[in-house]
């Protein structure tokens, strides 16, 4: 009968596995690191601002915006979309917002196209967009708020626009 140890270095040799092939070894309480899920940045809000005879529009940041339509009628009995607006801090508060933001101005200054857009990233790619346009827009009521101990500001506008459109489509 033969020896088994001659074949003990050929069995060692079929069952070694280089190390490359091997997986890393991992203790048993180390957990690998979760993938961090990238988070997106805030939504973006920015107002334009016609500006009487052309010119490139003027463009304000808003800080947070509540949105509301109704159908309503003009002095004259043509109907209107109102719009109220909760628009938080626009950012610059300049003499041109202010100068159209002024209530009883009925003149040529009054009515402005306004552009409203809202942009919110989305994790999987391009961000969601929604524009929202006034035609003929002016300001019927505005309310300016401060609190100092939060150092909170707060515009309040409330619009009436001779047109209403939403990603394209008429809402009045």
């Amino acid at each position: 009968m033969k020896s088994p140890l001659p074949l003990l270095p050929l069995l060692a040799a079929l069952l070694a596995v280089p190390a490359a092939a091997q997986p890393p070894v991992v203790a048993p309480s180390e957990k690998p690191a979760p993938a961090v899920e990238e988070q997106p940045a805030g939504a973006t809000t920015t107002l334009s601002l016609e500006q009487p005879g052309g010119g490139n529009p003027r463009e304000y940041q808003l800080e947070d915006l509540s949105f509301s339509i109704s159908r309503g009628m003009d002095p004259r009995g043509e109907g209107r979309g109102d719009v109220s607006i909760a628009a938080g801090s626009p950012k610059p508060m300049d003499a041109f917002l202010l100068q159209w933001l002024r209530q009883g101005n009925y003149g040529p200054e009054a009515s402005r196209k306004v552009v409203i857009t809202v942009s919110v990233p989305q994790p999987s790619g391009a961000p969601t967009v929604m524009r929202y346009q006034l035609d003929e827009a002016r300001v019927v009521s505005l309310t300016l708020n401060y609190s100092g101990s939060a150092g909170i500001a707060q515009t309040m506008l409330q619009i009436s626009a001779r047109q209403v459109t939403l990603d394209g489509i008429v809402l009045n």
